[in-house]
C-alpha cells in the first residue's frame, strides 16, 4: 500500500492555481486530509470570497469598458487591513490615461500612501481582475468618459513616441530598346522624407525623374523637386493637430524655422 505526504508548499500551489481558475467564484477545501501542523498555518477562509486573488505583483492586461488599453504591472494588496480582501492598485499615471472627464478626476481618491487609486466615489465604476485570461477590467460608465469609441484613442494616451528618421520612396523604371530608332531608359521616383524629435514631426514629399535617348541623337534630362515641406505636431490640450509649413520650397522652409526660432528666443 503507497502513501503520499502532502506537504505545505504543495498545496500552497495548488490553492494558487485554483485561485487563478476559479477566481470568480467562491472556493470551499475539505481540511481533514490535513493534519493539525497544516491546518493551523494556512489560512483557507480567504479562498472562501468570491473574487479572491492573493496580494502580489501581476502582469495584467487592462480593458476600460471592454477597450484594450495595454498590459501594466498591478500590485494587489490588502484593503483596510483587511487579511480576506485584496484589491488591485491603479497608480495615479495609468488613471491619467484613462480618459475621464475632469470632474471625474476630481472624485477620484487613493490609497496605500498615495499609490492607488480608490473609484468608490464614481457611481457604478468597478474593477475586476481575472487571472484565467491576466486581464483587470475597468467598467466605468459613459458619463464620467470624455468619449468613447473603438477607432478613437482618448488624447490622454496620446503618446510621442520615439526620436527617429524615416525613407519612404516609390521607384519605377523602364528601357525600350526598339528595332529601328533610339533606345530610351525612363525613371522616376516620390516619396517622403522625415525626422520625428519630441511631439514634433518634420515631413518633406519629394519627386524625380530621370530620362535618356541614345541612337543618332542622344539626350538626357533629369530633376528632383520638392512638392511640399511641413512640420505638425499634436496639441492634445485643445485636442488637435498644429501643422506648419505645406507648399513651400526646402529653401523657404528653413527661413521660416529661422523665423520661429527667433521668435521663440525673444520670449
Amino acid at each position: 500500500m503507497s502513501t503520499f505526504h502532502i506537504n505545505k508548499i504543495s498545496l500552497a500551489m495548488a490553492f494558487a492555481l485554483a485561485s487563478t481558475s476559479m477566481s470568480s467564484k467562491a472556493v470551499e477545501f475539505n481540511t481533514d486530509m490535513l493534519d493539525t501542523a497544516d491546518k493551523a498555518n494556512i489560512d483557507f477562509s480567504r479562498f472562501s470570497k468570491a473574487n479572491y486573488i492573493l496580494p502580489g505583483l501581476y502582469q495584467l492586461a487592462l480593458r476600460v469598458n471592454d477597450q484594450n488599453v495595454g498590459e501594466y504591472p498591478f500590485n494587489y494588496y490588502p484593503r483596510d487591513n483587511e487579511a480576506d480582501s485584496s484589491e488591485a492598485c491603479v497608480s495615479p499615471q495609468i488613471v491619467s490615461e484613462l480618459g475621464l472627464k475632469p470632474a471625474a478626476l476630481n472624485k477620484v481618491t487613493y490609497w496605500h500612501q498615495g499609490e492607488c487609486a480608490d473609484f468608490s466615489q464614481l457611481d457604478g465604476t468597478t474593477v475586476r481582475g481575472d487571472l484565467s485570461n491576466s486581464s483587470l477590467q475597468l467598467s466605468v460608465p459613459q458619463a464620467w468618459i470624455e468619449y468613447s469609441d473603438p477607432n478613437w484613442v482618448p488624447s490622454s494616451r496620446w503618446d510621442e513616441g520615439i526620436p527617429g528618421l524615416l525613407l519612404d520612396y516609390n521607384l519605377n523604371a523602364s528601357m525600350s530598346r526598339p528595332n529601328e530608332g533610339s533606345n530610351s531608359q525612363n525613371a522616376s521616383i516620390s516619396g517622403t522624407v522625415g525626422a520625428n524629435a519630441g511631439a514634433w514631426r518634420l515631413r518633406g514629399d519629394y519627386q524625380g525623374s530621370y530620362s535618356r535617348a541614345s541612337g543618332s541623337s542622344q539626350s538626357s534630362q533629369h530633376n528632383m523637386d520638392w512638392s511640399r515641406v511641413y512640420m505638425y505636431r499634436a496639441l492634445p490640450a485643445l485636442r488637435s493637430t498644429l501643422s506648419v509649413g505645406g507648399e513651400l520650397s526646402l529653401i523657404q522652409y528653413f527661413r521660416l524655422l529661422a523665423l520661429y526660432r527667433d521668435v521663440f528666443k525673444q520670449r
